[in-house]
């Protein structure tokens, strides 16, 4: 039997160079967009729509009105936005049965690049073990996606990765052959594994957060399997996975 191939791309400009019609992609952003969708959908959200921009989103939510317009540029909402990106914000009384317009700057864009893939998933701490389960169900090779921060690594999503590595070759061991990237992650995993919020206070991304006031969205977003929701991209919106 050939192996499942696990790729984990320390950016998304990596993504460019594989192909991805028969492999499941996993959209790691834990500080915060990939945090935000499955507690968004599992607060009762009906579909995330990701905007590249903030004017397209802008311009989507003029064409959905029932809508809320959702997300950050440099880590804050914009202007006129009903939500930023904070975790805390998505909460049942803001969006049960409402339409997400979401735009980030680092996550929607690397979620964009993976329009191609058999199937995108998000992932971060606060639904591990569900996008595990999901992954072990399946048969295709996988790739984790870290999106970083303006193009450059970031160390908790690549952290993250390597916690869910461990964890699919704990479960698969000899079905699963790794890249560098995947070992280079769980590396940086087990230097971490016993203090996660101590992981994302130490990130560049988490210090900013702490700086700006935002320190509770790291407690929040250290928390593992808060929620089983598995976000999943289809037609060009993010729903809940079933089955």
């Amino acid at each position: 039997m050939t192996p499942r191939r696990l790729s984990v791309l320390l950016t998304p400009a990596e993504i460019d160079s594989l192909r991805l019609d028969d492999t499941i992609v996993v959209i790691v952003d834990v500080l915060r967009s990939t945090s935000v969708i499955p507690v968004g959908l599992a607060a009762g959200a009906t579909a995330f729509l990701p905007a590249r921009s903030v004017e397209d989103a802008r311009a989507l939510r003029d064409r959905m009105p029932s809508a809320l317009l959702c997300g950050e540029r440099d880590g804050n909402a914009p202007a006129g936005f009903d939500l930023g990106n904070s975790p805390l914000e998505y909460t049942p009384d803001r969006v049960r049965g409402r339409e997400l317009v979401f735009t980030s700057t680092n996550g929607v864009p690397a979620l964009l690049r993976t329009r191609l893939a058999g199937q995108v998933l998000t992932g971060a701490f606060v639904n591990e073990s569900a996008v595990l389960d999901v992954l072990l169900r399946g048969s295709e090779d996988v790739v984790l996606v870290a999106a970083g921060k303006e193009g450059r690594p970031s160390l908790e999503d690549v952290a993250f990765c390597g916690s869910l590595t461990a964890r699919l070759m704990g479960h698969a061991r000899g079905l699963v052959a790794q890249n560098d990237g995947a070992c280079m992650a769980q590396a940086i995993w087990k230097a971490h594994e016993e203090d996660v919020l101590g992981l994302l206070a130490t990130s560049s991304h988490g210090v900013w957060l702490i700086a700006q006031g935002s320190a509770a969205d790291l407690t929040f977003c250290a928390r593992r399997d808060v929620v089983r929701t598995v976000p999943v991209f289809e037609n060009d919106r993010l729903i809940p996975l079933v089955g």
